[in-house]
């Protein structure tokens, strides 16, 4: 699970959520905060227009740093489920 911290630290983000003002996450996304310690409201999005898709790059960063070696360590899909007849 990735931590609002991670995200923050993507090229792209700028500014701290929470704090009145504006910000911008990991996406691209703008922010604007008009009460401490509120998420605030999208302002500002990378693909408002559709054209912009094709040389939009989603942040890599949390992931490419990421300690993914719990991931496949617990079986997310259990062997039988119970009363499916699956199993």
């Amino acid at each position: 699970m990735f931590r609002a911290a991670e995200l923050r630290e993507a090229r792209r983000a700028r500014g701290e959520p929470g704090v009145v003002g504006e910000y911008a996450d990991a996406w691209g996304c703008v922010w604007h905060v008009s009460e401490p310690g509120v998420i605030g409201e999208v302002k500002g999005r990378p693909l408002a227009d559709w054209s912009a898709l094709a040389s939009y790059t989603p942040p890599w960063e949390p992931l490419r740093e990421a300690d993914l070696s719990q991931v496949t360590r617990r079986d997310p899909w259990p062997r039988a489920w119970p009363g499916t007849g699956w199993g």
